[in-house]
Formats: structure tokens, C-alpha cells, sequence
């Protein structure tokens, strides 16, 4: 919840927000370098702890929207379609939501499974369905957002956060921090529109 004093903002989520994304970033930059020096990433389960941190930097910006949004006149979906826009379809806080919502439930999804053509020694490839045909509701919103930027695949976070990144500072960083005066225009925006509304409503009762 964010207070204005003389226009300026008193945000105290903002700044717990500000510090846990950095740490996440200092996480991953620690990351990234025993990437650099693994023979076999993927085997050292250097990407898996990757996502981990990720998943978890994009619940906290998604715990800051709920805790920003409610104390204006607009719904958490009205809210997500104000500030930058990273597609001509997509806004900034769409994707990071997305993001959210996919790591928290994604185990959840019922993906089936498709047995492929036997190769030449007579194996059956099993392999995950990936084009979220199966999925309905929340799970077909989540799905169609995150595909809009990066194809569900492994380390889909990691792809979804280096795309973000990408598509909001033409940089190829992949850490949260960039993303955070992003967020403060967010904010900005969001209190700017919903003084708007409380002035037409109070105008339309004149």
C-alpha cells in the first residue's frame, strides 16, 4: 500500500520489493557465473536453480500488484493494462503476472503426453505436449500471455525474464532490478488514471 505526500510516494512495499529483487539478482549473477564454469549446467542443476530464484522474483512483483492495485477503483486486470507495453497486445505487468501465476501452478497443468515414432533401435519417445491445446481458463490465459514473448519449453522463466528484459531495456541482462522504475511508472500511472475516475464520478453527480 502506497501513501502520496505532496505528490510524492510513501511505499514501504516498494521498498521491501526493491531489496528482495536485489537479491535475487545478486543470487543469479552467482548463478551465472558457475554456469559459465560447469561443464554440464543443466546436469549440475545450475539451470533448475536458475528458475528457482526467478520464480520467486516474479511472485514478488506479483505480491506487490495485490498490494498496490486494491486501493484504487480499478479490478487487478484493469490494473495490469497500464504502464509499458513490451507488445503492440502485451504490457509489462501482464507478462511479469503471467509469470507468477505459471510458477506457482504450472506442476498443476494437465499436459498429456505423446509417444513418438519408435527410433532404430524400437524406443518410444515420450514427450510433453507443449502446445497448451488441454488447458482452460486461468491456465489457457497464462499460457497464451508467457507464449506471446517465449514458446513454453524448458527454463521457461529464465526465456520469459531474458525476453522481458529484452523487450524493456534492449539489454540482454538477465536480473529484476531493470525492471524496477518500470514498476514506479506503474505505480505512477495507475494513481494518475485513478484520480481521473474519481474526478468524472464526482463531476457526473454535479
Amino acid at each position: 500500500m502506497y501513501l502520496k505526500v505532496s505528490n510524492k510516494f510513501a511505499d514501504s512495499d516498494f521498498y521491501f520489493l526493491e531489496k528482495f529483487l536485489r537479491m535475487i539478482d545478486t543470487e543469479l549473477s552467482e548463478i551465472d557465473k558457475q554456469i559459465k564454469q560447469s561443464k554440464d549446467p543443466d546436469s549440475d542443476g545450475l539451470c533448475d536453480l536458475g528458475e528457482y530464484f526467478i520464480g520467486y522474483g516474479f511472485i514478488a512483483i506479483q505480491r506487490y500488484i495485490t498490494s498496490t492495485y486494491p486501493q484504487t477503483s480499478f479490478k487487478k486486470m484493469q490494473s495490469l493494462k497500464l504502464g509499458h507495453k513490451i507488445n503492440d497486445d502485451l504490457y509489462l505487468l501482464e507478462a511479469i503476472n503471467a509469470g507468477a501465476n505459471y510458477w506457482k501452478h504450472e506442476n498443476e497443468w494437465p499436459f498429456p503426453l505423446n509417444e513418438g515414432e519408435p527410433d532404430d533401435k524400437g524406443m518410444i519417445p515420450i514427450e510433453i505436449d507443449r502446445t497448451g491445446s488441454n488447458l482452460k481458463g486461468i491456465q489457457k490465459i497464462t499460457y497464451d500471455t508467457i507464449t506471446k514473448i517465449t514458446p513454453y519449453a524448458d527454463y521457461t522463466l529464465s526465456n520469459l525474464l531474458a525476453g522481458i528484459v529484452l523487450k524493456t531495456t534492449n539489454t540482454s541482462n538477465l536480473n529484476f532490478s531493470v525492471l524496477l522504475s518500470f514498476i514506479k511508472e506503474w505505480r505512477k500511472k495507475l494513481d494518475v488514471e485513478n484520480q481521473k475516475h474519481k474526478e468524472e464520478e464526482e463531476a457526473s453527480q454535479i
